[in-house]
């Protein structure tokens, strides 16, 4: 609280009074003062003010809750991590990766939204799978989801031994999660597209996000050929609370040529592998209709190939406020596709543009899309600035402490998340 200053209204001053001896205290009474003020903490030993969550000069991950959280495998050995030693119960450490509320506040306080509708589930978990023979591609994704993306609060998901030691040595939030994977068991690799094991991961990644929903919590999937350039909760919301959808999700609408599924009675038009969620009874559903098609062996146990058969039943697209509600009162969860990462198409490409476009508000992020193998990928991610740890998991640039510098890009300046033509909806 400031001070009051000094003349100029205020109560009238009181007269001037002689100062007076006070009495000697009696030695009992100061001996206590004496010993109360030895005792009592210096200045120099009070802790210190918590930080607001959107101050992250000085907090690596932007949390002050989770300071480690973007490279948490470079974490001092003698520094306690609390999601460590929870990888065999789910529940306590989506307790502790989530946080309160009050963490996620202030990220929508500027974000305007229809009234009238049920408030916004403002706790987030962002959830990924690893093998440990992809860990560059995980640790790179979640370095940049925490340092980029603003987006502290994920869980690591692992399926098998080898890799969930790997999680464990790079001290991330991991959960075994095994039992989200039935009747099937995996070996650490780099499982390609199209495997038995890589279906396995991807039924699994869907049934740990149907879990979660049930413990009302907004959902955000991702895969770990991702690079997070903006406010990850912040450009999902603008969707959340501009058009009240249910869900985002990203377009797979490729360019002509491509045609990597058979057109079996459906549009391959949206991509199974990024995703934001609230939960409600209609994602619920959906995800129910979505886990059963798994074992539709038309659909060769592609997870993306069920997600696109199941429009207009489960769900619908909306592009303003009054889609998303007629969708949600037919019983169908609404689904807003953000823009492609280049125009007319979300297919990797071999450059991002122009100067400066890993800032282009159409991307809060980028996805290797349309192309398979990670051997391409590694190369892809080289050629577009995308690699921000190296091959031992250092940070590769000075906002990490890393040698090559400043990022030529990266972080975005005036960072207000992406897709800000939601702001001009037009209903």
């Amino acid at each position: 609280m400031a001070r009051a200053r000094g003349g100029g209204g205020g109560a009238p001053e009181q007269p001037a009074t002689r100062a007076t001896a006070a009495p000697p205290l009696p030695l009992p009474m100061l001996f206590l003062l004496v010993l109360a003020t030895a005792c009592a903490p210096s200045a120099r030993a009070l802790p210190p003010r918590r930080r607001l969550l959107d101050d992250t000069s000085v907090v690596v991950g932007g949390d002050p809750h989770h300071p480690h959280a973007a490279m948490p495998w470079a974490a001092p050995p003698e520094v306690h991590l609390p999601w460590e030693g929870l990888q065999h119960d789910l529940d306590k450490l989506v307790e502790v990766m989530a946080g309160p509320p009050e963490l996620h506040n202030s990220t929508y306080a500027d974000l305007a939204g229809p009234q009238g509708d049920a408030r916004l589930q403002l706790r987030w978990i962002t959830m990924l799978t690893m093998t440990g023979a992809l860990r560059r591609f995980a640790a790179n994704c979640i370095y940049s989801l925490v340092t980029y993306g603003r987006q502290p609060h994920y869980v690591v998901a692992t399926f098998d031994a080898s890799s969930a030691a790997e999680c464990a040595r790079m001290r991330l939030p991991c959960v075994n999660a095994k039992p989200f994977m039935p009747n099937h068991d995996l070996e650490d690799g780099q499982h390609l597209f199209g495997s038995a094991a890589a279906s396995a991961i991807w039924w699994a990644k869907q049934r740990l996000a149907h879990h979660l929903l049930g413990k009302n919590l907004t959902v955000h999937g991702t895969d770990i050929d991702v690079v997070y350039y903006r406010d990850v909760r912040k450009s999902y919301s603008r969707a959340f609370t501009m058009l009240r959808a249910d869900a985002v999700f990203a377009s797979e609408e490729g360019l002509d040529e491509w045609q990597p599924f058979p057109r079996d009675g459906y549009i391959n038009h949206m991509n199974a592998g990024v995703y934001a969620v609230q939960p409600n009874q209609r994602t619920m559903d959906f995800f129910a209709a979505w886990i059963n098609g798994s074992t539709d062996p038309r659909s060769g146990g592609n997870d993306q190939i069920v997600l696109n058969k199941l429009i207009l039943r489960s769900y619908a697209l909306c592009y303003s406020h009054t889609q998303c509600r007629l969708t949600q009162l037919q019983g169908m969860m609404a689904v807003w596709k953000h823009p492609h990462f280049w125009p007319h198409t979300s297919c990797i490409q071999g450059s991002l543009g122009e100067e400066g476009a890993h800032c282009d508000k159409r991307r809060m992020y980028l996805h290797f899309l349309c192309e398979a193998g990670w051997h391409v990928k590694t190369q892809s991610w080289d050629r577009l600035a995308n690699w921000l740890v190296d091959e031992d998991l250092k940070s590769m640039y000075a906002d990490g402490g890393g040698p090559h510098g400043p990022h030529p890009h990266l972080p975005c300046a005036n960072d207000d998340g992406a897709w800000d033509t939601l702001d001009h909806r037009i209903d």
